[in-house]
């Protein structure tokens, strides 16, 4: 899988995150005089746990470089092995650590070796641990050996009690953009290429339809790149997107009565409810974020004086007022998405406001 092949043994080799790489970077070079707590918040598959990893090889490389990195040579003693399979890193997920006894039971286990380096102790989804064994564990954060480091990683940072986030260098972790996801999907590609089987053309394509599906998760495009390499020219019948769907259904809408003065009523009707039933072939998570970005696009469009040609239907006739971004930013509606039956109920809303607004 390339999300094991192709995962950053080094913060050089991290997409992105610009500033988390620097603050590491910092410690790596002067850990002493460093935080010992370090709160890594981001969504899933952003590259918390990895950040972890790295920074426990690159504190303990015997040839660690100018700048705090690890120098990754291959006869190097940390960075020629896993380092998960040193004692440098250990890595707890909430399950192990979720309540006050696992919490009491593991606390002497934290500084196992830590005299032989820097120890590193990743907790995964620290957020999901109780309350009780948060205030557990921070007892063990207020007074942290010189060369133990705890990284906790959270997709929820207010979830955590107050007092660790006050203990502990704050660092948040971001989705990746187009800008920096490409070019490091077109590096594995060429590292593939053998994989590949389809003109220059579709692969740029596919390419950017895995930037927008993976919603600047790196892990996600990852695992689409892997499916593109294995469904080849079926691939990008396999990760459609709803947007271009919703385009056609509110136009429709918008253009209602329009459209019924040329066809007949029940055919427009039927037509719409076909458009609809399209939709329902997606998994309600994409049509969220789908939703979500076309909405955006489409107030971002309300705003400039020459709007894509997508969304000009939509914005012929109401270029000037807020009735659209009223109607398609409805919370309320939003709320709708919650599951299959709910969702079509939210999509009957939107096209009865719409046609009241043609």
């Amino acid at each position: 899988m390339l999300t094991l092949e192709h995962r950053p043994q080094s913060f050089r080799d991290m997409a992105g995150q610009g500033l988390i790489k620097k603050s590491l970077l910092h410690i790596c070079k002067d850990p002493y005089n460093s935080p010992h707590t370090i709160l890594l918040e981001g969504s899933f598959g952003s590259g918390k746990t990895t950040s972890a990893r790295i920074l426990a090889r690159a504190l303990n490389c015997p040839n660690q470089l100018p700048n705090g990195d690890a120098c990754l040579k291959p006869d190097c003693p940390v960075c020629g092995r896993d380092i998960q399979d040193t004692m440098f890193y250990t890595e707890y997920d909430s399950t192990i650590v979720g309540n006050v006894n696992d919490i009491r039971e593991l606390r002497n286990t934290f500084y196992f070796g830590y005299d032989k380096g820097f120890k590193v102790i990743c907790l995964d989804e620290v957020a999901l641990c109780s309350k009780q064994s948060q205030a557990a564990l921070l007892k063990v954060l207020e007074e942290p050996q010189p060369n133990v480091f705890f990284v906790l990683c959270t997709t929820d940072p207010d979830k955590l009690l107050p007092t660790i986030v006050s203990r502990s260098l704050e660092l948040k972790i971001r989705t990746l953009s187009r800008e920096m996801m490409l070019p490091y999907l077109q590096h594995i590609v060429e590292l593939n290429r053998d994989k590949i089987t389809f003109s220059d053309e579709e692969l740029n394509y596919n390419l950017e339809l895995i930037c927008e599906r993976s919603r600047g998760h790196m892990r996600n495009a990852l695992m689409l790149l892997d499916s593109m390499f294995l469904l080849k020219e079926d691939f990008k019948d396999s990760v459609r997107s709803a947007k271009s769907i919703y385009i056609e259904l509110f136009t429709k809408a918008i253009n209602y009565k329009t459209l019924i003065t040329k066809f007949d009523k029940d055919k427009i009707d039927q037509n719409l409810e076909g458009v609809l039933k399209s939709l329902t072939a997606f998994m309600v998570a994409d049509l969220k974020a789908d939703y979500e970005s076309f909405v955006l696009d489409l107030i971002k469009n309300t705003f400039t004086s020459t709007p894509s040609a997508e969304f000009s239907d939509l914005l012929v006739k109401h270029k000037y007022t807020f009735d659209l971004i009223d109607i398609f930013n409805d919370q309320g509606i939003y709320k709708l998405f919650a599951n299959d039956n709910q969702f079509q109920i939210a999509m009957l809303v939107l096209v009865n406001k719409l046609k009241a607004l043609s």
